[in-house]
């Protein structure tokens, strides 16, 4: 008897079951992605909570709700793309090899607490790979900008408190404000191709009028924190990611002339608003960044972790830095190197060489994989000069995001919609 009134379409049984299927797809597509911004955002939200429950959230809630929403609710089967495989190979025997040369490091002895955190960090980007899919692209994307920009809001009305014993300091604050800005920049520079973006918002002036006003709290917050690297990592990136569209997307001389200016305006703008709010401290680290770069702080921290390098190439052990040098070298191939040699290294580049390449095909794609292709290239440059192999689980989500919808939508998006 049920397979007779459900055959029927136009019945009210039939109706109602699939306005009930998609309403239960929406919610677990919203909570799925508010997980997963949890992840990438989890150092900036202990801002508000400092707890090892947000690690935990995060991950349990991806995990869970992903099982539940694959194999119950839409009974898809998880994608199994090329780039998808193989990012899951990388990934995995790079943890293989750091986790075996954290057990046989001569410098090093792992505790249980640091072992679990290590895998945490590998089970944390292969619940992303597995469950984190393009549908849940746009919802992180507007969390990102959303957060972003409150964080910045409050930061340039009285300042955001950083509590400097829980180890938060200027790159807690400026990594969330530097990717909503780039997340807000993407959207208005992709959404603007003729794939994407209209049918789905009725103004799309006034959507792109609102993103450029989060871009512009969210630039006059990072520029007036005191580190370089955020602000110089967002400018990197939204300046590649033009340059790419101008030089990829567009076929006509014309068409790229016109972007061409359009751009260079609008950056000649934000140029103006950044030159007013930065400090001369931040001015002063730049000019000295370029004049006398051997006397950086960075490179004082690196030229240890170097030597020891040099010393054995083969690695001393995951989390040996900490013994060796005294703390991170602020760059994660001098830490994966450093920890397992160049076997370690040469598994961090492979997976960084095929991001390289997802990222150059997301430029055709759906807007939202292009835009964050666009916070894991922000991510990646500031993981060149801060954090550690241990926060990486940030990095990699991010990444891991743009492999997967990379083999989800590389079609057209008159074919995805």
């Amino acid at each position: 008897m049920n397979k007779v009134i459900f055959a029927n379409k136009s019945c009210p049984a039939y109706m109602f079951s699939r306005k009930l299927k998609f309403r239960i797809t929406s919610i677990f597509t919203l909570a799925i992605s508010l997980f997963a911004f949890l992840i990438i955002n989890t150092p900036s939200a202990k801002i508000i909570y400092s707890s090892e429950l947000i690690n935990i959230i995060g991950v349990i809630g991806v995990y869970s709700l992903g099982i539940y929403d694959t194999l119950l609710v839409n009974k898809s089967p998880m994608t199994r793309g090329c780039y998808t495989k193989s990012f899951f190979f990388l990934w995995t025997i790079l943890w293989i090899v750091l986790l075996y040369y954290g057990v046989i490091g001569s410098e090093v002895t792992l505790s249980n607490r640091l072992i679990l955190r290590y895998v945490g960090v590998y089970l944390t980007v292969i619940g992303v790979l597995a469950f984190v899919s393009i549908k849940h692209l746009y919802p992180i994307l507007f969390l990102q900008i959303i957060w972003g920009t409150g964080l910045a809001a409050v930061e340039v009305i009285h300042g955001v408190p950083l509590s400097e014993d829980l180890g938060q300091h200027y790159i807690t604050l400026g990594v969330p404000i530097g990717a909503s800005l780039v997340a807000a920049f993407g959207l208005i520079i992709f959404s603007s191709s003729k794939f994407f973006l209209c049918k789905r918002i009725k103004s799309m002036l006034l959507f792109k009028l609102i993103l450029y006003i989060c871009i512009v709290l969210d630039l006059i917050a990072i520029c007036s924190l005191f580190g370089r690297s955020p602000v110089l990592a967002s400018s990197l990136t939204i300046l590649m990611f033009i340059i790419l569209k101008i030089g990829f997307m567009e076929s006509k001389i014309v068409t790229k002339s016109k972007q061409f200016i359009w751009y260079l305006f609008v950056i000649m703008l934000l140029s103006i608003v950044a030159t007013q709010v930065l400090s001369d401290y931040w001015l002063n680290r730049l000019l000295r960044f370029f004049n006398n770069y051997e006397e950086e702080p960075r490179m004082l921290l690196i030229k240890p972790a170097m030597e020891f390098i040099s010393e054995n190439w083969l690695g001393y052990g995951l989390n040996s830095s900490d013994f060796l040098v005294g703390y991170h070298p602020h760059n994660i191939f001098i830490e994966v190197t450093l920890s397992a040699g160049i076997i370690g290294l040469s598994f961090m580049l492979l997976l960084v060489l095929l991001y390289a390449i997802c990222m150059m095909k997301s430029i055709n794609l759906n807007p939202s994989i292009t835009s964050m292709s666009m916070v894991a290239l922000f991510l990646f440059l500031v993981w060149m000069t801060s954090y550690s192999l241990a926060h990486s689980y940030i990095l990699f989500s991010a990444i891991a995001m743009v492999i997967k919808t990379v083999d989800e939508g590389f079609v057209p998006q008159e074919s995805i919609d």
